[in-house]
């Protein structure tokens, strides 16, 4: 009996992780939370970087990721003054 990796990204346990994320992204597309979106996935399949390109993620970084990436990537990001 072959068993599958649930950590495995074509596992069904990795679809519904990237359903989740799905719907993180896409509340902050219809404006309910405006925090940027910095998806870093395992999963290289062009459908996960479609679906965040269309919600809304500022980036997509393939795990394993570059930490001087994410840097490049908060770098280009806006500030936003701190609250009071």
């Amino acid at each position: 009996m072959t068993r599958r990796n649930p950590a495995h990204p074509a596992s069904p346990a990795s679809r519904r992780a990237a359903l989740c994320r799905s719907y993180v992204l896409a509340a902050r597309r219809w404006g309910a939370w405006r925090t940027p979106v910095i998806l870093i996935t395992a999963l290289r399949d062009e459908q996960t970087r479609e679906d965040a390109r269309k919600l809304g993620a500022v980036a997509i970084l393939e795990k394993p990721f570059d930490v001087d990436a994410l840097r490049a990537v908060l770098d280009r990001l806006p500030r936003r003054p701190a609250a009071s």
